[in-house]
C-alpha cells in the first residue's frame, strides 16, 4: 500500500516500525563506542522521538474519550458501530 493511501494511524505505526528496525541495526553492547557522528545523530533522533511521543500522547488523550463517547451513542441506540458490523463473536473449535 502506498503511504499516501494509508490512514494517519497506519503511517505513524509504519514509521515507528521502520525506526525500530533501523535502531536494531546499530551496534550496542558494553565496551563498544559509537563514532562521534553516530552518537550525535542518535542524540538528535532521541529528541525527535521524544517529541513524537508528545504528539502520540496528545492524540491518544484526545481520541480515547472521543471513541468512548461514540461507542456510547451507538450502544444507547442498540446499534453496533460501522467498523464492528458484520463481525460476530468468535467461537473456538474444540470447546
Amino acid at each position: 500500500m502506498a503511504e499516501s493511501d494509508s490512514s494517519s494511524w497506519q503511517q505513524a505505526a509504519d514509521a515507528i516500525d521502520r525506526a525500530q528496525n533501523l535502531i536494531a541495526d546499530i551496534p550496542r553492547f558494553d565496551g563498544y563506542e559509537l563514532a562521534p557522528d553516530t552518537d550525535l545523530e542518535l542524540r538528535g533522533a532521541a529528541v525527535l522521538v521524544q517529541r513524537a511521543v508528545l504528539y502520540l500522547r496528545a492524540a491518544a488523550a484526545r481520541e480515547a474519550p472521543r471513541l468512548e463517547a461514540i461507542l456510547s451513542e451507538f450502544e444507547a441506540r442498540g446499534e453496533r458501530p460501522p467498523w464492528d458490523r458484520g463481525t460476530g463473536p468468535t467461537v473456538e473449535d474444540g470447546d
